[in-house]
């Protein structure tokens, strides 16, 4: 049995462009307290990681008034999770699905391209931390089925 940390907790590196910076930076984080387990060198970047949300909250906002440029990626409970919900009538209104869903933050229709028709698929976005969204079996008092989004197989235009 190891001991590793779940996915949930991760917190993504925060990429310091101007490496310049780095000693004025160090400084600034020691005296506002914000810690990082370690601080890695990369041809002319720096790779960040900070110990905590708050730390990592408080790094991007010290980097941002500094105007000093860096790259980070999404916490990841800030990332949604997607879904569709197949076989909805296209009768039914995208209000009613909401409302059945109490904790969605985005439910939109789907159109055909050819026909410009309306399709029986509803895409929704929720938080990662809502995880029922697989188990859900009905909407609308109607039986429906819940599967990932597909992705394209060629690239956008």
């Amino acid at each position: 049995m190891s001991n590793l940390w779940p996915a949930a907790s991760k917190i993504p590196p925060i990429i310091v462009r101007n490496a310049t910076k780095w000693s004025s930076l160090a400084q600034a984080m020691t005296s506002r307290r914000i810690n990082f387990n370690n601080a890695k060198p990369c041809v002319d970047v720096i790779w960040v990681n900070p110990v905590t949300v708050d730390d990592f909250r408080a790094l991007t906002r010290l980097l941002e008034e500094r105007r000093v440029p860096f790259h980070s990626f999404a916490l990841p409970e800030a990332k949604t999770l997607r879904a569709v919900l197949r076989t909805v009538p296209v009768e039914i209104r995208v209000d009613d699905v909401k409302s059945e869903l109490v904790v969605s933050i985005k439910v939109t229709k789907v159109i055909s391209n050819r026909s410009k028709l309306p399709l029986p698929l509803v895409p929704v976005e929720m938080p990662k931390h809502t995880g029922q969204m697989f188990e859900l079996r009905s909407v609308c008092h109607l039986r429906i089925s819940v599967e990932r989004p597909h992705k394209k197989g060629s690239t956008a235009q």
